[in-house]
């Protein structure tokens, strides 16, 4: 029986098609998603001192050119804070303010860094489904979990 290619090329051919299907990773091994995260989030999460709450939080693209900026508005606890982040490689950092500090820093009448109270990170999780965060200097943490 005669081979029509060389054992190098069949090795290259194999090689090129495990690295189509293997999922992309980083170089940290965290799935990278660059996907879309707006929509309607189901919220968890436990404050610094231990204690939980559940909310709610709206995700939505903070323009149309750019893919990857988001605005979130989370209610829970009694609380209703808005913030924006941007996506990278998988990972999310939202800087969150009262509404009114989001209104007055969107209209450059407050510095950014005053009007943020709370910084959360989160890591985009089963392609977009979920959202692990931590705030609180590591001491809180928060779920996301897309409703539909």
């Amino acid at each position: 029986m005669k081979t029509l290619l060389s054992p190098t090329i069949t090795m290259t051919f194999f090689l090129v098609i495990i690295v189509l299907i293997v999922p992309e990773r980083s170089a940290t091994g965290l799935d990278l998603f660059g996907g879309d995260l707006a929509g309607e989030y189901r919220v968890t999460g436990n404050n610094p001192n231990g204690s939980k709450y559940v909310g709610y939080a709206v995700v939505s693209k903070k323009s149309k050119e750019v893919d990857y900026d988001f605005v979130f508005v989370l209610t829970a606890g009694g609380r209703r804070l808005k913030g924006t982040g941007t996506l990278n490689d998988g990972i999310i950092s939202v800087g969150y303010a009262t509404e009114r500090d989001y209104n007055l820093a969107s209209q450059n009448r407050m510095p950014w860094s005053k009007a943020v109270s709370r910084r959360t990170v989160y890591q985009v999780k089963n392609f977009g489904k979920t959202l692990m965060g931590v705030w609180g200097k590591g001491k809180a943490n928060e779920f996301l979990n897309r409703a539909k």
